[in-house]
């Protein structure tokens, strides 16, 4: 089982996985791409990927009373053929592992695709693109009512800067933090590594996003300051609650789409720099829940032969 470099994260905050220098810079807006249509029946892929190697990592992670499996993860050299099969599920922990404020969560997901090192460019490059087919089923599901969020309570001093000076103050904070969530995602990723000039770049896109469940973020805070001539301040939101989605089964068709273009990002692929292109997906079905009683979620997406895959159809760097 592979190791992926960084843990899995919450879902709640998701715009695009990563951009950048090896960065977190969200230049891309999340979009949910759904097409209510029957699996493709055989699969898609037939590109030529002779020249490529291919790159595989799976994982489950889970923590609190969740479950989590990952029973296929493949891909193919011959034809860019992939499959996957992951499921996680939680459910709010009884009094004898914490109860309801125990932090639920659970995350099956692969990462794979193709590397492919071009040696020396025969010449000027500027765009990177590739393309996923993916086919298969995602089913969510996440009940739990949030009606009953407790109020939780803070109180901590604070250092402050107004831009000419520091002064420090005390914040106290009610809010509501609860949550119970299920999702599944495919994002499309990309990388060009460049060892001539050292522009190491890694490049995710939102693609296929599907979620369920229910939140309640409710806050009051007040910054009380301790300094003379410094304004006290609150803050608050009394409507910071509300819905996922309400979950279902899905029969899945539809692209996912990654595009570089060298211009938008000011980088330089030129004729006779030593470079190594990625195409990859990242695959994830994945539960949260915290501080509802009597919640549960279940998250899977099931994208195998015959009926079903998650296919590399084009890969380009021009």
């Amino acid at each position: 089982m592979g190791e992926r470099g960084e843990s899995a994260g919450t879902s709640r905050f998701r715009a695009t996985r990563w951009v950048g220098a090896f960065s977190t810079m969200g230049a891309i807006t999340a979009v949910l791409v759904m097409a209510l249509a029957p699996a493709a029946g055989a699969s898609s892929a037939a590109i030529n990927l002779k020249h490529d190697t291919v790159q595989v990592d799976y994982a489950v992670n889970v923590q609190g009373c969740a479950k989590a499996s990952n029973t296929v993860h493949k891909f193919s050299l011959k034809n860019g053929a992939g499959q996957a099969a992951m499921k996680a599920s939680g459910a709010t922990c009884s009094k004898s592992k914490g109860g309801y404020t125990v932090q639920t969560f659970g995350s099956s997901y692969d990462e794979f695709g193709v590397s492919q090192n071009l040696g020396t460019l025969a010449h000027n490059y500027s765009y990177l693109n590739s393309t996923w087919n993916v086919s298969g089923l995602a089913s969510l599901s996440a009940a739990g009512s949030i009606k009953n969020c407790p109020y939780q309570s803070s109180s901590y001093l604070g250092l402050f800067y107004n831009g000419t000076g520091f002064a420090s103050g005390w914040i106290n904070e009610t809010y509501q933090d609860c949550f119970v969530e299920a999702y599944v995602s495919v994002d499309p990723e990309m990388q060009i590594d460049d060892m001539t000039t050292g522009q190491y770049w890694g490049f995710g896109f939102s693609g296929y996003y599907a979620t369920a469940g229910a939140y309640a973020d409710n806050f009051t805070e007040t910054e009380n300051f301790t300094t003379v001539g410094w304004t006290n301040y609150s803050y608050s939101c009394t409507t910071c609650w509300g819905s996922y989605g309400p979950g279902g089964t899905t029969n899945i068709n539809t692209n996912v789409v990654a595009s570089v273009a060298a211009s938008t990002f000011g980088l330089t692929w030129s004729k006779g720099d030593k470079v190594t292109i990625y195409a990859t997906a990242f695959i994830e079905a994945g539960v949260e829940i915290y501080s509802v009683k009597g919640a549960s979620a279940t998250a899977s997406l099931t994208a195998t032969a015959p009926r079903g895959h998650v296919d590399l159809t084009s890969f380009t760097f021009v």
